[in-house]
């Protein structure tokens, strides 16, 4: 009676979700009754029916879940790196920043963070990928660039720091309170920039130690230093700093014990190594505090180390083989993760690790599936009538951002002719249960008589578009999941019709409108697409080429923009751009990035920088190369900084991009056969300063 009585005041107030928790999680009675939906009396009247329906055997990306991605990884290089490389799973990537790029001096402003940040996320949204980034002081690697054996006592040590911070020894590096203000106050700085950026997933909170990972290996002089952990009083800075400057992006750190003040998620860059320092410590301190039901939990699986046995030497090997498989979704569901990274970087098409990489893509972060759903099949202009469905998180981890749910009624044609959101937190869908959803909709007065489709679709709020889905068969290409099928003063039908494969739907998206808007002042020394004086026509083997010259308006700044186009064949090449005298070469030296975009065909593109000598404009260095996969008809905005561009082949070590300037940019399709479309443009900033 209790239970009823709580019901009518529901309504009497005019709260329109209901959720209900039916307490079936790994802990509890695995045999409890769950409540049938036609059980509930919303759905007693006459002209209500019940549908069922089943989980899709696909794996399929959904936001902030699954393989992790790294901002275009190719050796080392992932620290230059120019764009997001394709990945058939990952929707989040793990994003290095060099602290120096963001701030170079106190005086820096938090502008130059937003003005960094735009171009170096430029279109991601388009994609529906985000970024944790991580920002970095010092980044060790091996001579050779690669995580060869032993190359823990052959580091060599990348420096980003700031020019205006002492560099007076190792204690006073990484210990003094200087340091520890600084942090404090870059910390306040990011939090205006990335705090309502919709790009942004959540930040992991590196900064101090090597790699940004809270330690210092063992170089830290003696046990004051807490062995290289961070120590408390810098963890009590840091994390006072993230909470005030923070209130919509979730936080990650490498050792959760020594942040005793605050509870973040968790990166863990050992993820199932046992015999890590603290593995198991940490672990239990995500489970024992439960800061897994509030925090996210990721990291990456470490193939530097020799876990052959346990887990494989790469991700190839891990993959091919189900005992390790089995071994990395045990740990999954153990700490309760939702994204890890290195295992990443499997070789993609290999039929042969197809069958864990499902698995293990479904086993990270949520998984929802609508089990079973009621709603009226037949319904007259200007009525209101209940609905309900049943869903499941059979994932290993909840979802961390209240992000809305819609229902919708969508026509034969699949556009969306009424919509509302529900008053539902998903945050409280925890793996191992099921809640139900019980509201009502009104039927439209201005809808045709017809038959519609009765939706849900999970919003991303960047634009209030369909983005997280439900792991359902009955899918709809664009977000939705249809739920039930309502003839509008018509008769029903009960066939939904062909379903899509969620796999293959790339169509979703968000926006940006509300994220900072880019400086509309633009300073060179700052970082500004690179100048070039003329476009050169030169192509090979067949192609052709045309270029036209127009306007184009970007947050109320007009452009002059050079666009490219054509056709391609296989193996043919087409010099784009070029700078045309050697004094104009000399004043690309001042130029901290350019920027373009590839119109996409499907085909795989590479994208490669040629350095010519400052003084006698002489040479053709190709010192810099990276593939660009695209999608037909999606537009990929590619960034190329220049200042940190590296010069490798000469002595087998990585060296500093200092002597060259880029002389021109090449596009060289990769077409198996056939011909190909292309277009580029290129920004010319010339006349704006």
């Amino acid at each position: 009676m209790k239970n009823k009585y709580f019901l009518v005041l529901m309504f009497i107030f005019g709260v329109t979700s209901i959720s209900f928790g039916s307490g079936t999680s790994e802990n509890d009675n695995k045999n409890a009754p769950v409540r049938s939906l036609s059980s509930y009396p919303e759905f007693n009247s006459e002209g209500y029916t019940i549908k069922h329906f089943e989980e899709t055997p696909e794996a399929f990306p959904n936001p902030m879940k699954g393989f992790k991605g790294d901002r275009n990884p190719e050796g080392m290089n992932f620290l230059n790196s120019i764009c997001f490389q394709n990945h058939e799973y990952a929707s989040v990537y793990r994003h290095y920043i060099k602290y120096s790029d963001l701030e170079s001096s106190a005086n820096d402003t938090v502008q130059k963070i937003i003005d960094w940040s735009n171009r170096a996320w430029a279109g991601i949204e388009k994609r529906n990928i985000k970024v944790n980034p991580r920002i970095l002081l010092t980044f060790p690697i091996a001579p050779d660039g690669a995580f060869s054996p032993g190359w823990h006592n052959a580091m060599e040590y990348n420096e980003f720091w700031p020019s205006d911070i002492p560099q007076e020894g190792f204690v006073s590096r990484w210990f003094s309170k200087e340091l520890e203000e600084r942090l404090r106050k870059f910390i306040l700085k990011l939090g205006q920039a990335w705090d309502n950026d919709p790009r942004v997933a959540a930040v992991e909170i590196g900064l101090w130690g090597y790699w940004a990972e809270h330690n210092l290996s063992t170089d830290a002089p003696n046990s004051n230093y807490y062995d290289g952990i961070i120590p408390k009083s810098m963890a009590k800075t840091l994390g006072d700093a993230f909470n005030e400057a923070f209130k919509n992006k979730k936080g990650m750190v490498r050792y959760p014990y020594q942040f005793t003040d605050h509870q973040f998620g968790v990166v863990h860059d050992s993820f199932a190594k046992p015999d890590e320092q603290d593995y198991d410590r940490i672990i239990n301190t995500i489970r024992r505090n439960n800061i897994w039901k509030d925090q996210i939990i990721t990291g990456e699986i470490a193939y530097d180390f020799d876990m052959s046995s346990l887990y494989g030497s790469n991700p190839d090997n891990t993959l091919r083989n189900n005992k390790y498989s089995d071994y990395i979704i045990s740990q999954i569901k153990r700490a309760y993760a939702s994204s890890l990274g290195w295992i990443s970087y499997y070789t993609y098409g290999d039929l042969s690790l197809k069958y864990n990489t499902t698995r293990i893509q479904k086993a990270l972060g949520y998984r929802y599936v609508i089990r079973s759903a009621v709603y009226k099949e037949k319904a007259s202009k200007g009525e209101s009538i209940n609905f309900g469905f049943e869903v499941s998180n059979i994932g290993s981890a909840p979802f961390y951002y209240n992000w809305p749910v819609e229902v919708s009624l969508l026509d034969q044609n699949r556009n969306v002719v009424y919509k509302k959101n529900l008053n539902v937190d998903i945050r409280t869908w925890l793996p191992g249960e099921k809640y139900t959803i019980i509201d009502n909709i009104t039927i439209p007065n201005n809808l045709t008589d017809g038959v519609y489709f009765l939706t849900v679709a999970i919003l991303d709020p960047a634009g209030n578009l369909p983005s997280l889905r439900f792991a359902n068969t009955n899918y709809f290409y664009g977000g939705r999941t249809p739920i039930g099928i309502i003839g509008v003063n018509t008769e029903p039908q009960r066939d939904f019709g062909k379903f899509d494969l969620l796999y293959i739907d790339r169509s979703l998206q968000y926006t940006i409108r509300n994220a900072n808007p880019a400086n509309r002042t633009i300073n060179r020394e700052q970082g500004i697409p690179a100048v070039f004086d003329r476009l050169n026509t030169d192509i090979w083997n067949g192609s052709t080429m045309n270029i036209r010259t127009g306007s184009e308006t970007i947050n109320g700044v007009n452009f002059t923009v050079y666009t490219i186009n054509g056709n391609h064949v296989k193996d043919s090449h087409a010099k784009a751009i070029t700078a045309g005298n050697a004094a104009t070469v000399n004043n690309l030296k001042r130029m901290r990035a350019f920027s373009f975009t590839i119109l996409g065909d499907g085909n795989d593109y590479k994208v490669s920088l040629q350095t010519s000598d400052i003084w006698s404009n002489a040479g053709g260095w190709d010192i810099y190369h990276t593939i660009i996969p695209t999608i037909k008809g999606e537009a990929i905005n590619v960034t190329i900084f220049v200042d940190t561009l590296v010069q490798s082949g000469w002595t087998g070590k990585f060296s500093p991009f200092i002597q060259s300037n880029v002389q021109s940019i090449q596009f060289e399709p990769y077409y198996n056969n056939g011909v190909g479309r292309f277009e580029y443009k290129i920004y010319d900033i010339r006349t704006y300063q």
